[in-house]
Parts: C-alpha cells; sequence; structure tokens
C-alpha cells in the first residue's frame, strides 16, 4: 500500500517510530464537518532544515541538533506547531546518536513540552510519546517478559517499569491524544503537510499529497491508536475480565455495526478499545460523499475481528460481510480493494487443498479454491482497472498462476532397469528431461561452487545421455498436483537428472531442477561400534546377499576455520 509518514520519524532503531497510513492515490471528497477549525501552517524553515540535513549526513551530530534546537526555539516563538513537532522529533533522534542513555531523558523533555503545550499540537505529542514507550518495550522486550510485576517502582526511570505498566502508559497516551474528539475531527490533517510524507514524494522533499483516507487529525491518530490496540503483541496482558470477539454481531454490516453496544468490565482490554475504536471511525464516515475511507475502515475492522473471534464459523462469516460490503459499492474504484480482500479468502481455501486426503477432507471450495480467487481478480480489474485494488488483484493472480516444479529422484537404481521419479507441480501441462553422466566427485564441488542460473549452465554443457519430454495432466484448477514419471535405465555410472517447463532449459522465467543418483548394483548397511567406529555389510542392490572382495574408502569432512 501507499504509505504516509511522519518525516522526520525514520531514524535509529532505539526510538524509531513511522506513523504511517495507506491509501490509494486518487483523491476523492470526503466528509468532514462544516465548522472546521482553522490553523494557520507558519514556516517551513526550509533553509534551516537543510542544514540540519547537510550536517546529519556529514556525521556533524552535535553541530546539526544545535541548529535542531535554534529550529525548536524560533518554532515556539512563532507558536508553529508543525515545526514543533518536527524538532522534537529530530532532537530525540540525534541525542540517541549521541548519548547511549538518552531515551529516558527524551521522555522528560516530551512530557514536559506536552505539560506546556496545547491544541492541535497536544494530540500529537502524546501519539509521539505512546509510539516511543512502545518502541522502548519492543528493543527491550527482553528483559520486560523476564520480569514479574513490580511495586513502588519509579514512574519516572522507565527501567524499572514492569510490562503491564508500560502497556498502561502506551495506551493512556494513545487515549490522551484522543481526547479532543470534536476538535480532532475538525481540524484537516493538512495542517501537518511539512511533517507528513508521502512515500513516494519523501526524496523529492515534497509535502505529502491530499490525504483522503484520513483527511482530518482525527483519522490519522485514531488509527494509529487502532493500530496499537489490536496489535498482536500488546495482548500478552492478561486482563482479569477477559473481552472476547464471541458474537456474529462483531461481523454485521458497517450499519448495524455503528450502533452495536459494546461493553467491557476491564480497563486493559486492548482488544476492547481497539474495536471501540474502530467503531466510532464507522460512525465518523458512514456519510461521507466518498465511500473510500469508510472502505478502508471496514475493512479494517473485518480482518480484525476474524483475527481475534473465537466463533468457529468466523471464516464463512467473514467472507459473506466482505460479498456484502462488495455488493454496496460496486460502483466505486474502491470496491476492488473488497473484491481483493475476497479473493485472498477463496486463495486461503485453496491453499488448505490436499490432494491426498481423500474427497470427505477436501469439498469443492478447497479444490476450486484458488480458481474462484482468479476469477474474482478477473472481474475486479475489469470494472477499474487503474485503481488499488485492481493493481492487488493482478499481484494475487500472478501468484496463483505461478509455475513451479520439483521432483525427487532415488538415490540408486539398477543398472539397465527403469525406474520411477516423482514429479510435483503447479501450472505446467508438459516438461521436459535431461540426463548427463557426471563423475559424482565433480557433482559435489560443482554444487558447492556454484548455484542457481551458473550451476544450471554448468550442468547444460556436460554431454547428453537421454532427453524426453512428458505431458502432464491439468485440469485447470491451480493446485500442487503430482505424478510419477519412467525414466528409462542405464549402465554403471553416477547422472545428473533436469527438469524444466522449458525445452531448452533456460534458467530465466521457467522451472528448472536437478537431482542425483547413481546406477549400482551394491548397497550397503552400518552400524556405529562401542568402540566408536563401523561395521559396514555391503549387498547386493536386488538379491539381497552379502558380497565379498569389496573395496571401500574412506573419508571424512574438516573445516577449516582458518
Amino acid at each position: 500500500m501507499k504509505k504516509i509518514f511522519l518525516a522526520s520519524f525514520a531514524f535509529s532503531s532505539l526510538i524509531a517510530m513511522a506513523i504511517v497510513f495507506n491509501y490509494p492515490p486518487s483523491a476523492p471528497k470526503v466528509f468532514i464537518p462544516k465548522s472546521m477549525l482553522i490553523f494557520p501552517k507558519g514556516s517551513t524553515y526550509e533553509k534551516e532544515w537543510k542544514k540540519v540535513d547537510s550536517l546529519t549526513n556529514k556525521g556533524l551530530t552535535a553541530s546539526a541538533l544545535k541548529v535542531v534546537e535554534g529550529i525548536y526555539t524560533k518554532a515556539k516563538t512563532d507558536n508553529n506547531p508543525p515545526q514543533i513537532v518536527k524538532s522534537v522529533i529530530h532532537r530525540i533522534k540525534l541525542e540517541a546518536y549521541m548519548e547511549e542513555y538518552s531515551v529516558q531523558k527524551s521522555i522528560d523533555k516530551l512530557n514536559a513540552e506536552i505539560k506546556d503545550s496545547k491544541y492541535p499540537l497536544t494530540p500529537v505529542l502524546h501519539s509521539v510519546l505512546a509510539e516511543m514507550y512502545w518502541q522502548y518495550y519492543q528493543n527491550n522486550r527482553w528483559k520486560f517478559q523476564n520480569r514479574t510485576q513490580t511495586v513502588n517502582f519509579k514512574m519516572d526511570d522507565l527501567n524499572t517499569w514492569d510490562l503491564k505498566t508500560i502497556v498502561d502508559q502506551t495506551m493512556k497516551q494513545h487515549q490522551l491524544s484522543l481526547r479532543d474528539v470534536d476538535s480532532l475531527k475538525r481540524t484537516a490533517l493538512n495542517l501537518y503537510d511539512d511533517v507528513l510524507t508521502h512515500d513516494d514524494y519523501n526524496l523529492k522533499g515534497k509535502p505529502a499529497p491530499q490525504r483522503k483516507l484520513r483527511a482530518s487529525l482525527y483519522d490519522f491518530l485514531a488509527h494509529r491508536a487502532v493500530d496499537f490496540y489490536i496489535n498482536e503483541e500488546p495482548d500478552i496482558i492478561k486482563p482479569a475480565f477477559k473481552f472476547e470477539l464471541n458474537s456474529e454481531s462483531y461481523f454485521w454490516s458497517y450499519e448495524a455495526f455503528a450502533k452495536l453496544k459494546i461493553e467491557n468490565k476491564d480497563s486493559l482490554s486492548l482488544k476492547f478499545y481497539g474495536i471501540k475504536l474502530l467503531q466510532d471511525l464507522i460512525s465518523f464516515h458512514s456519510n461521507d460523499g466518498n465511500p473510500e475511507a469508510l472502505i478502508d475502515v471496514d475493512l479494517k475492522r473485518l480482518q480484525f475481528v476474524k483475527r481475534k473471534s473465537v466463533l468457529e464459523i468466523k471464516d464463512s462469516l467473514y467472507l459473506h460481510a466482505l460479498q456484502n460490503l462488495e455488493k454496496k459499492f460496486l460502483s466505486n474504484p474502491a470496491s476492488t480493494e473488497i473484491s481483493y480482500e475476497i479473493a485472498q479468502a477463496y486463495d486461503e481455501k485453496g491453499s488448505k487443498y490436499q490432494p491426498l486426503a481423500g474427497d470427505e477432507n477436501n469439498p469443492d471450495s478447497y479444490r476450486e479454491g484458488k480458481k474462484t480467487a482468479l476469477a474474482i481478480c478477473e472481474e475486479a480489474i475489469k470494472r477499474f482497472p487503474d485503481s488499488y485494488g485492481a493493481n492487488n488483484c493482478k499481484y494475487l493472480q500472478s501468484l496463483i498462476k505461478t509455475k513451479s516444479l520439483t521432483f525427487n529422484v532415488e538415490e540408486a537404481s539398477l543398472p539397465n532397469k527403469p525406474f520411477r521419479t516423482r514429479v510435483q507441480y503447479n501450472n505446467l501441462t508438459k516438461i521436459y528431461l535431461r540426463v548427463i553422466k557426471q563423475d559424482a566427485d565433480k557433482f559435489n564441488k560443482d554444487i558447492e561452487n556454484y548455484y542457481g542460473e551458473k550451476l544450471i549452465k554448468k550442468f547444460l554443457s556436460a554431454e547428453v545421455v537421454k532427453e524426453w519430454s512428458v505431458d502432464l495432466p491439468n485440469n485447470g484448477d491451480y493446485q500442487s498436483h503430482s505424478v510419477e514419471i519412467k525414466v528409462d535405465g542405464l549402465p554403471l555410472g553416477h547422472y545428473v537428472l533436469l527438469a524444466g517447463s522449458d525445452k531448452s532449459f533456460t534458467y530465466e522465467k521457467n522451472g528448472v531442477a536437478y537431482g542425483n543418483y547413481f546406477v549400482t548394483e551394491l548397497s550397503y548397511v552400518q552400524r556405529r561400534t562401542d568402540e566408536g567406529g563401523y561395521d559396514l555389510t555391503v549387498m547386493h542392490r536386488e538379491k539381497g546377499n552379502p558380497l565379498k572382495i569389496v573395496s571401500a574408502e574412506l573419508w571424512y569432512q574438516d573445516y577449516n576455520y582458518t
């Protein structure tokens, strides 16, 4: 998906914080309350920021930090919220480069900044602080996972916190970022254009284009909070009254879901806060002139519910909900994103197909799943070929249609007697096979020194012993199938069998596989002795009788550590 970042948030892994959301390229109308709050953007201090970038690129961190502090002071004097945010983030980044234990200092400064701030700066700073807390946990999770719940710890010392405290504080900051809901919904996100950067524009230094899925500051901050609430990792806290998505009502249409009464007794249930916030976002966008933001958040809701629902029929409920949503918005290009999710659901069904499991374990929806997914993608692309969802569908189509080829060959076979090899394939109707004779030592050296296309070229340069083709059954279900094919007998020796989807065995854009085998009359069994040696018994491979006067060569591998 296309992304938007807080431009300054791509920094040190210690406190890296990416404010990201996804949206397709066009810019439709979005429903925004009429009484919008207007805030002047102020100067972008372009000259000063260019100096910061130049100093940072030269590794002059202290000098860059000094310039950032100057920008910060000027932004405070000018009451310029976007530039205050940008300078605060840069300061955190640069201090992290200079000081090993700068996180606590940065958090202290950020808390002080929040106390001294006012709307529309305050909610963004709360969101930044939430991200800092959680990023600190992610970079130090081993400490928290090995730490029992602490008492009498210092709230001003992050190093003493336990897991419950850091989850609680992260959640608290996200909630504080959304405290002024009415004002947030009436504040356009373009106020922060100089801080938020679209990924396609980042290198060009241009501000982000109009944002249709996150048009308001509320959208932006709410989705950031939702991403934390519905993440798998924060869910490691086990509340006393565990909130479960245990009702079919969570899969209802967005109109019905927006009116659903959702209650919970535990204040630490992240799933509860996540589903409630998704519900409010859906209500906020229910009357949009263009439904793309609504579709985006409703898909997020359905995916989350499917992932966390405890119902056994959640897959069918999810698919039914998607199909109803698609029908409602078929005339809008964003409907292709719903189609893509439906196609993915069918593709997942297709991936459960087990050819050898019998019909009772393979319903038609499994066998035909990938074929159905392909048809759904084709229809979506036909409706709106240049839409974001159509591009996703094209990618899924390419995965479903991917050709693959593997085979298994026995390590040894009898001289001049044919044997079978098992071929597994996807989306192929014919394969080409070639046998070359190669000394076993040379083969081992080749596979040690070459790989990929270079290795195949080495094999193709050898003298051909035999080559032929085999037609493969293909019923067009895009599933993986396997067959056993005949390989003619050959004289004693070591051979390499090549199999390819192209007669010339070209590596690019074609499947090529290889395997080696011996043609021999010998077989053996070995046994480890109590003294640490080995007993070997050599037998005739076909008759099974022990053989006398057999010479054996002992060899071993020793790794050179120098």
